[in-house]
């Protein structure tokens, strides 16, 4: 190990960056079961890629451990190396690896099909674990820098997406503000240690989209079907106002996004707005009546793969 002064790092020109990623156990909705996940890959590699708008040289990756339904301590693992053209800093480079971890997180949660009675963590690192070395203009590294940073269970699960996930994208994606909102809260939402908060965060994300310049077009384009005759209760005021809400967020996850179908497990679904109108119906019994009766049903089978389709279009469009 070996300690460098700001004006040393004038003397190099490339970053070598080597770190054990994580991928956590997921925060389950039951205390008497745990879930851990996984991806496909032993090894992988890509070259010019980018972590946000900072170039990547080579990305190397390597399996180092599996994860083990029978070992409450065992985890996926890899040693993740990074090459950078550039002098990073021991702040830069920390700054680099959260936004990888977000990054893989983003799209492990955008690929995974089949959550059922858990949120995700996702991946992280110990800035413990962070090696960096510095080369000049011959690409001789040097010596690793010294850094400042220095129960039972009665289920375990184990899912593993393919390795498609660590696929870096190989130029700066220029992605509309709205989505990276949408990107952090659903990264927000799914790391929820109980379903609740994961329902009510997950939400959120809607409400995020009833706030765009284009939901509220159509909400002044909408037209308002006949009213029956009598005198409405408040109850039913309110009814009506969240079968108008669910059929404008139809209208919207359509155009918008172009949301016709979605999948859970190998069930398809067609989008519909009485399930818009369950959605939204058992986020109020949340926050009005604390009824959670039909949070994890409607989280899981629904609400959750459309936000994943959500996605999946997004990407498709970037």
């Amino acid at each position: 190990m070996i300690f460098l002064k700001p004006e040393d790092y004038s003397n190099f020109k490339y970053t070598k960056i080597n770190v054990p990623i994580t991928l956590n156990e997921c925060p389950s909705d039951h205390k008497s079961s745990s879930y851990l996940l996984d991806v496909n890959c032993n090894s992988f590699s890509q070259q010019n890629c980018y972590i946000g708008t900072q170039k990547i040289e080579r990305l190397t990756i390597q399996r180092a451990e599996k994860a083990d339904a029978s070992n409450s301590q065992t985890f996926a693992k890899w040693k993740v190396e990074l090459e950078i053209a550039e002098v990073k800093t021991e702040d830069e480079v920390i700054e680099i690896l959260d936004k990888l971890c977000d990054m893989l997180s983003i799209a492990f949660i955008k690929e995974y099909g089949a959550f059922q009675h858990s949120g995700f963590e996702g991946f992280s690192y110990r800035t413990m674990d962070v090696r960096r070395r510095y080369a000049g203009e011959d690409g001789r590294f040097g010596d690793t820098v010294f850094n400042r940073y220095c129960g039972m269970v009665s289920t375990r699960n184990l899912s593993i997406v393919q390795q498609n996930i660590f696929t870096l994208p190989e130029s700066i994606k220029d992605k509309p503000e709205k989505y990276i909102e949408l990107e952090k809260a659903f990264l927000t939402a799914m790391k929820s240690r109980d379903e609740v908060s994961r329902y009510i965060l997950l939400y959120y994300m809607f409400e995020l989209m009833y706030d765009t310049v284009e939901y509220k077009n159509l909400t002044e384009n909408y037209k308002q079907p006949n009213k029956t005759s009598g005198v409405s209760d408040e109850n039913d005021k309110c009814r009506k106002s969240n079968k108008k809400r669910s059929e404008l967020l139809y209208q919207y996850l359509q155009q918008a996004f172009g949301i016709i179908e979605y999948s859970h497990f190998d069930q398809t679904y067609k989008l519909d707005p009485e399930i818009l109108f369950k959605i939204i119906m058992v986020r109020n019994d949340l926050a009005h009546r604390a009824d959670k009766t039909n949070v994890n049903a409607i989280m899981y089978d629904h609400m959750l793969p459309i936000l994943q389709q959500v996605f999946n279009n997004i990407e498709a469009q970037v």
